[in-house]
């Protein structure tokens, strides 16, 4: 919604059918996704360094190596 509201985005870039409810177009989705990123980059650094974390823990765990 923010980016309709910062003029990013324009109604007329969306469509919405039966099938596959509402839609943007592919232009729309140029501009669309790496705004979105932008924006979400500061909310998903921390579920993504809890999950690597976490991950690292369990290799150490159970010794894996990548040397087999």
């Amino acid at each position: 919604m923010r980016q309709v509201q910062a003029g990013l985005l324009t109604p007329a870039q969306f469509t919405q059918s039966q099938t596959d409810g509402c839609r943007l177009n592919s232009t729309a989705r140029r501009v669309f996704f790496p705004a979105w990123y932008d924006d979400a980059q500061v909310w998903l650094d921390t579920p993504m360094r809890d999950s690597l974390a976490l991950l690292l823990k369990i290799v150490r765990q159970y010794g894996y190596s990548i040397e087999g």
